[in-house]
């Protein structure tokens, strides 16, 4: 509104200095309608009341338009701010609330898996002895040579316990080599498969 009246008052003084020039003017002595005291001034810049307004009220908008985009722009800018301190902000929150967990696995777990670790080894090893000591005992024979018995009936009894296969000759394995004389009346575990050698050995208590 200011800036209207000062130009009002602007345009009202150099139409009066224009009146002014034209009555002391000695060239012209003719007196200035008021159309050409308008023209004068337009020509010299003076603007009426309609063209101020409009002036103005374009000013004006250009001025709000202005003052939004800006206003539009900072508010953008700290929105993106905000939002990516707030996603710091979840992130930190989230690491804060991870670490605790991960260190309470880490203390817990390796303590619970050691000892089911040693339970199972415990375990695994005692079901592997039994296993073996059944494989012994399933695999031996327990065989008597009776006193004074031959050696063509040990063989015989041993073939009847699975001790010897039915093509060998057992006996004369003995005579050959010396075995016959040295065999001692007792109660024997023999395993299943093993040699000739190796039972004559065991009734002769060369083992």
């Amino acid at each position: 509104m200011n800036l209207k009246y000062y130009l009002r008052g602007l345009g009202l003084g150099i139409v009066m200095t224009a009146i002014i020039m034209g009555i002391a003017s000695p060239a012209k002595k003719e007196t200035l309608t008021d159309k050409e005291i308008t023209e004068k001034a337009k020509e010299l810049g003076m603007i009426d009341d309609t063209e101020l307004a409009e002036y103005l009220e374009k000013a004006r908008a250009e001025t709000e338009e202005r003052v939004r985009e800006e206003a539009a722009k900072e508010y953008a800018a700290a929105g993106a701010g905000d939002l990516q301190e707030a996603d710091a902000d979840l992130e930190k929150e989230a690491d804060v609330q991870r670490e605790p967990e991960e260190a309470m696995e880490e203390e817990s777990q390796p303590e619970g898996m050691m000892d089911n670790e040693d339970e199972a080894g415990e375990a695994l090893a005692q079901n592997e002895d039994r296993e073996i000591e059944a494989d012994e005992a399933a695999e031996t024979v327990i065989f008597t040579v009776k006193k004074g018995e031959p050696a063509y009936s040990i063989e015989d009894r041993m073939k009847e316990e699975g001790l010897l296969p039915e093509d060998v000759d057992f006996d004369r394995f003995l005579v050959d080599n010396g075995y016959d004389t040295k065999i001692v009346a007792a109660e024997y575990e023999i395993p299943i498969g093993v040699d000739m050698e190796t039972i004559a050995r065991i009734i002769t208590k060369q083992r």
